[in-house]
């Protein structure tokens, strides 16, 4: 229905409300539960067709909103998915099969899925493993690459290894152990040259391995968790966020690093980084946001070639699910993203500063949610509130079209009592039984106004602003 009488606190057989679409896809969609908010990844291929990984399913939507669900593919736990330049799909992960982990390469490279464990390396006693220390790209001569991150000393020291198969067979480099380094991430320039970037202690770090040694390009201290990616030239562009309140960008694309502060306002968790065909920058991150650190925010900057803009893209999303958001720019400069709400894996597409999907004008009362990706209002209200109209707006790349519903949230009924229900009283004889006090049930609403049916005898009272009797 276009018109919703709700109650405050009271579930309604109208919710979930789903929009009907006659018109074309908005090139988004809801995917995989939140629950246990798996980590999310995200490619397109050629086609446009999007495919994102959540946990270990992956799901594949093509232009039409067609969806394909494939679940037995990856085994353990998802380190990446990557796209190759001839538009195949190449997933990452790791088992645990002790004294092993071991590290598997699965691909629809040969035209139909294969999968092989590509790597082992032994743990045990003092050795160990970090499972931030996961990473994976692909490169341009169709070479796989990881890193993995081998602790020992009972934990006191990191080993960051390089692991590829570039020489015709896999083989595994240490990297650094410098400073216990955690949360790399792993690009390619066009020679397809390893380059990583990980926290260090207090600190980002971003290094580069090629003919067979290992040279740090930068560090940067009171820093942590970066993400890189490498444009057309072999310029690194790296975002990371600080131990507070800021989220930073440095590049050497000017022949020296430059560094540039996106914002000091929240605080970022899980960013992402990628570049457009002009190889400018495009970020998403995570925030947190709210007393007592219960809201996540999702948000989104760019740079335009002269400058960054950017900001929250979502509502606050409940601090039970973490977003783990993710991003992927293709040829075409067609931008998709994927995080997770307080449901569901989302997916959604945009160029430049528009984001297809759905919004809504104003926001939903509390107890209301909003799906941005299906345009779905669900929930319960808590609060009350007058009849009001909203706004909801779908848009894609053919335009957007605008609905209208609205919206009645009722107070409860009240529900109380009075204890005694019978009242045995003396002439001009005070009682212990009054004043009597109604008792408002627990968990309904106070009544606001109180109107006695029948009449009192001369020198009884009764509130009609508490509903209490004395005299």
């Amino acid at each position: 229905p276009d018109e919703l009488n709700l109650t405050k606190y009271q579930s309604s057989s109208d919710l979930p409300l789903t929009p009907t679409n006659t018109g074309g896809n908005t090139q988004t969609t809801a995917l995989c539960s939140s629950s246990g908010t798996p980590k999310l990844f995200v490619v397109s291929d050629h086609e446009g067709t999007r495919h994102v990984l959540c946990g270990n399913t992956l799901y594949s939507i093509d232009l039409n909103g067609t969806q394909t669900v494939s679940t037995n593919h990856v085994t353990g736990t998802s380190i990446g998915l990557e796209i190759d330049d001839d538009g195949h799909l190449h997933i990452g992960h790791w088992v645990y099969n002790y004294p092993y982990i071991e590290i598997h390469h699965t691909t629809n490279k040969n035209g139909s899925w294969q999968s092989s464990n590509v790597f082992n390396f032994t743990i045990g006693g003092s050795v160990g493993y970090d499972q931030q220390g996961f990473s994976m790209a692909v490169g341009s001569d169709d070479s796989i690459h990881f890193t993995y991150i081998r602790t020992t000393g009972a934990g006191n020291a990191n080993n960051l290894y390089h692991l590829s198969n570039q020489s015709g067979s896999w083989s595994s480099t240490l990297l650094t152990n410098t400073n216990k380094p955690t949360m790399p991430s792993l690009a390619l320039n066009d020679d397809n040259v390893p380059h990583v970037a990980f926290s260090a202690g207090n600190s980002i770090s971003v290094g580069k391995y090629e003919n067979g040694s290992y040279t740090t390009l930068l560090s940067r201290s009171n820093y942590l968790d970066p993400d890189i990616a490498i444009d057309a030239q072999g310029d690194v562009h790296v975002v990371y966020r600080t131990g507070s309140y800021g989220l930073a960008y440095s590049t050497n694309a000017s022949g020296s690093w430059q560094h540039t502060s996106l914002d000091q306002t929240k605080r970022h968790i899980d960013v992402r980084i990628a570049l457009d065909s002009n190889d400018y920058p495009h970020v998403i991150t995570a925030s947190i946001t709210g007393q007592y650190n219960n809201y996540r925010h999702v948000n989104y900057y760019s740079h335009d070639g002269s400058y960054w803009s950017g900001g929250n893209i979502t509502p606050a999303i409940s601090s039970s699910q973490q977003p783990r958001p993710d991003i992927f720019i293709d040829d075409n400069d067609v931008i998709s993203t994927v995080y997770h709400d307080q449901s569901n894996g989302n997916l959604f597409t945009g160029t430049g500063s528009t984001i297809y999907g759905y919004s809504i004008s104003p926001a939903l009362p509390s107890g209301l949610t909003f799906s941005q990706s299906t345009g779905t209002i669900s929930g319960v209200p808590t609060v009350q509130m007058n009849r009001t109209m909203f706004t909801i707006t779908a848009n894609n790349s053919g335009g957007s079209s605008t609905a209208y519903i609205n919206i009645t949230v009722n107070d409860r009924m009240p529900s109380f009592t009075y204890n005694p229900e019978n009242l045995t009283l003396t002439n001009n004889t005070v009682s212990s039984d009054l004043p009597l006090v109604p008792t408002v049930l627990s968990g309904a609403d106070a009544p606001t106004d109180w109107v006695l049916m029948g009449t009192l005898p001369a020198g009884l009272n009764f509130g009609t602003n508490n509903g209490t009797i004395w005299g």
